[in-house]
């Protein structure tokens, strides 16, 4: 190469200068990394390159930011750094998509998360409130996030009244999941009537009482597109009580039920065979040792060849079951008793068993478990096309750690 040549190709005084990418390259580079927080590093450092990857990284970084005590203040400084809200508005406010105050402690102020909230209400979907910095004056900015989808309050250790809660609940139109506050006021007629058309979900940690539910007139009518339900840490909601919430006349349209520790009434009275009777749940979680032996079959005390057996209910359409562990479970529940109430018995839909691995140690005979699983991929390949499950999505799988 000539010498006068190389030298016009480098640049004076240094080595040779990489050309600057469009902007449309760098961002359909960064669109391949992977929207979890565990890459927030990785953006921060695209959006130090140069003005081009700034433009690039910095709305993927602020759309679901990770925000833990360590970097919340200047997060907030951000977001809003002044106390005045006309003033001094950079524009980030408007990228936050995603506000996840969960693993905040003491961090912060109530009056700081309202201000937080004042900044992102514009295109705010999904909101995890802090547990020690969130009050009423946070619930006025919260009504504002008129695009909100989903709500979690369950952390929040203020307590707020109903009619508090109301007037925030009854303009966020467009929630889809709502999470109760843990001191949750109770579910009443005033507070129901404001809850949105379209909400799908709903978690009640501590908000439900026997005696408040009986009373609310219409209750389907007022939760016609709720499909999944969480109840836990109800102390004063009786077994009764969740088998009447669940029937189709009160919410017609659940396919989703799961029942947490701690329920107080549950440790003399356990789920029978009544829990799935004229109802639509399609997917039941709840520890094991909430089941009374009458959910499932004994044919060692059963005669199927007597006139007399009318057989089982086969109306539930219940394909998905996960049984986690708190406590040791009975000594009825085993393998073979399941696989009886698949095969012979209520749960001839069921296609999917989730154990929590504790419980599968305890119930032993790997031999068994393996068959099972091979049972249920069996019905789910026999089903054929168009099934809710293909015979890889059916069979047993195990959660949790071992204890």
């Amino acid at each position: 190469m000539d010498p006068a040549e190389e030298n016009s190709m480098a640049s004076p005084g240094g080595p040779p200068t990489t050309p600057a990418l469009p902007l449309e390259v760098v961002d359909h580079i960064l669109s391949f990394v992977p929207q979890v927080l565990e890459w927030q590093s990785t953006l921060h450092a695209c959006s130090l390159l140069s003005r081009t990857w700034y433009s690039a990284a910095i709305g993927r970084l602020y759309e679901r930011p990770k925000i833990t005590g360590r970097n919340y203040d200047g997060f907030t400084k951000s977001i809003c750094p002044s106390i005045n809200a006309h003033i001094r508005k950079n524009g980030l406010a408007e990228l936050v998509r995603v506000l996840d105050l969960s693993l905040l402690v003491h961090h912060g102020s109530k009056s700081l998360t309202a201000r937080l909230l004042g900044r992102v209400k514009v295109g705010l979907e999904v909101f995890v409130a802090p547990q020690a910095s969130f009050g009423i004056n946070a619930l006025a900015a919260l009504s504002k996030c008129s695009r909100l989808r989903y709500l979690d309050l369950s952390l929040v250790s203020e307590a707020f009244t109903p009619k508090e809660l109301s007037r925030t609940l009854h303009k966020l139109q467009s929630l889809k999941t709502l999470c109760f506050p843990r001191a949750g006021s109770q579910l009443c007629r005033d507070l129901l009537d404001c809850l949105p058309e379209g909400l799908r979900e709903c978690v009640v940690t501590g908000g439900l009482r026997s005696f408040g539910l009986s009373g609310i007139p219409n209750l389907g009518s007022r939760l016609p597109s709720l499909t999944r339900l969480t109840i836990g840490n109800c102390d004063q909601l009786r077994r009764d009580d969740i088998v009447w919430l669940t029937r189709k006349h009160c919410m017609p349209n659940l396919e989703y039920l799961k029942v947490e520790e701690p329920m107080a009434q549950f440790r003399d009275f356990h789920f029978g065979s009544d829990l799935l009777s004229s109802t639509g749940i399609r997917h039941l979680c709840v520890p094991v040792d909430f089941l009374h032996s009458s959910f499932w079959i004994d044919l060692d005390l059963i005669d199927l060849s007597d006139d007399g057996f009318d057989g089982y209910d086969t109306s539930n359409n219940l394909d998905t079951l996960e049984l986690d562990f708190v406590r040791p479970p009975y000594h009825f529940l085993d393998f073979d008793r399941i696989f009886d109430s698949v095969a012979d018995g209520p749960f001839g839909k069921l296609r999917r068993l989730n154990l929590h691995r504790t419980l599968a140690q305890e119930l032993g005979a790997v031999a068994e478990l393996e068959f099972l699983n091979d049972y249920l991929k069996a019905l789910a390949r026999e089903d054929g096309e168009g099934a809710r499950y293909n015979e890889d999505q059916a069979g047993i799988r195990l959660f949790g750690e071992l204890s």
